[in-house]
């Protein structure tokens, strides 16, 4: 097991990963477990351990041979810009924090009925704050509607040649018209013709089969398949820890 110390910091808890997990491993000084494996654990050893598959984790790349300049029609009133280019207002912060709350209710945080939801929201706010302040973050690609921030992608540096999409949102009330479209093909041009990055990757969770075939449809391939599993060793007869 190897120790996760900003999620064992962020919760009060004890917080580990694993690659695989059997019914004699000694979780006793272990909190929460996270167990990211291609396999399909057995039954008995998840509830020997308090285990719950929580994530279908997907990875999508797409790889680009040369700088190009990706086709796109926004609709009126659409504008891109990253931090670089258009600093976000301070007042503006709070709606980004709040746009990547949003973008989290697939993942596994969100889903698992032993975390609280304030420790979710907590969660996705310092990953935020974290990004703005370029930590997890080389930059912020932001989608706004008639001068409104209305969406954004946070791109993360995963090698000389990779950028990660490493959170993507866009405001609840406004998807399915074509936002979330134009906002990926903006930030490809950006990351392809100014950060001259020939791979880029995107995790997606298998559960939301339409965000699996949305990257698919833009020309991403998958690459990588896990199951992530969530283990409370003291909580094996399901009970919750969620509020409000």
């Amino acid at each position: 097991m190897t120790p996760v110390p900003f999620d064992s910091d962020l919760f009060g808890i004890r917080v580990f990963r694993a690659e695989a997990l059997d019914l004699d491993d000694d979780l006793s000084g272990c909190d929460l477990l996270y167990v990211v494996t291609p396999h399909a654990l057995p039954r008995e050893v998840l509830a020997r351990h308090g285990g719950t598959l929580l994530d279908l984790r997907r990875v999508y790349e797409r790889r680009f041979s040369a700088p190009v300049t990706l086709p796109d029609s926004p609709a009126p009133g659409l504008s891109f810009a990253t931090l670089d280019e258009r600093p976000l207002p301070e007042g503006e912060v709070g709606r980004l924090v709040d746009l990547g709350l949003q973008s989290g209710i697939h993942s596994r945080y969100f889903r698992d009925p032993h975390i609280p939801r304030e420790w979710y929201r907590k969660m996705y706010r310092a990953w935020m704050m974290n990004s703005l302040s370029g930590q997890v973050a080389y930059t912020i690609m932001t989608a706004r509607l008639h001068g409104t921030l209305q969406g954004f992608i946070t791109l993360q540096e995963k090698g000389p040649d990779t950028t990660n999409l490493s959170l993507v949102g866009v405001a609840e009330d406004l998807r399915g018209r074509g936002i979330g479209t134009s906002l990926l093909i903006a930030t490809l041009n950006y990351i392809v013709n100014v950060k001259r990055h020939g791979v880029v990757t995107v995790v997606t969770h298998g559960h939301n089969e339409a965000l699996c075939r949305f990257y698919e449809r833009q020309g991403f391939r998958l690459v990588e398949a896990q199951n992530v599993y969530h283990c409370w060793p003291a909580h094996r007869e399901t009970g919750s820890r969620r509020g409000a």
